[in-house]
């Protein structure tokens, strides 16, 4: 029961892992939400130029119409 192999050390020992888990999973979800908000950027982005090159397929080649100025 007592000691550095005993039950309350064994005890003491396994809360303290739960708790450094759980920390460690408050900072990983900061993180996935940060990464996350960034492939709904990334899949944005995509996407804008999917739609630009279907309107205009020659762009790839001729680089973006100029715009005219009034």
């Amino acid at each position: 029961m007592g000691g550095d192999a005993g039950l309350v050390a064994s005890t003491r020992r396994a809360t303290d892992s739960i708790g450094d888990l759980g920390r460690r999973t408050v900072d990983s979800t900061g993180d996935l939400d940060r990464t996350l908000r960034d492939l709904d950027e990334a899949a944005a982005a995509i996407r804008a130029l999917a739609e630009s090159v279907d309107r205009d397929p020659d762009m790839l080649l001729k680089g973006r119409a100029k715009t005219r100025e009034p």
